[in-house]
């Protein structure tokens, strides 16, 4: 029963390691953040990304979305890998691969016509 456990609790572990995308240092090439700039297309009048871009995109992230780094050393690193899936979950809009999508958002004109018609309500109940 104990060898279960202990397979069911690994298992566990390698599937949550699989789905968030943690990285792993024994596969994946580890390269600083300052090399992942220096290694991207330049951009805007032809000037090269910077490394501080790419923290930004460590903590806190775009849309929601973060670069998936590890620290060693005092040095933030990531890997291709991880900067694939960063820019896979970027063009899938951010939710990842399970396909789940967030609900749609309420049409912002709507909602400022029915707060109108509250606030006129509101007013004509009042006297006014």
């Amino acid at each position: 029963m104990r060898r279960f456990a202990m397979l069911s609790s690994f298992f566990s572990l390698f599937a949550f390691v699989m789905l968030c995308g943690i990285i792993n240092v024994g596969t994946e090439q580890l390269l600083t953040l300052s090399q992942l700039a220096k290694r991207l297309p330049r951009h805007r009048n032809d000037r090269p990304v910077h490394p501080s871009t790419c923290h930004r995109w460590r903590s806190p992230g775009v849309r929601g979305v973060r670069l998936e780094c590890v620290r060693i050393g005092g040095i933030w690193h990531t890997s291709w890998e991880a900067f694939q899936r960063f820019c896979d979950r970027l063009t899938d809009g951010g939710h990842g691969s399970t396909g789940i999508k967030p609900p749609p958002l309420n049409n912002s004109l709507a909602q400022a016509g029915d707060h109108q018609d509250r606030i006129e309500e509101e007013l004509r109940e009042r006297g006014a």
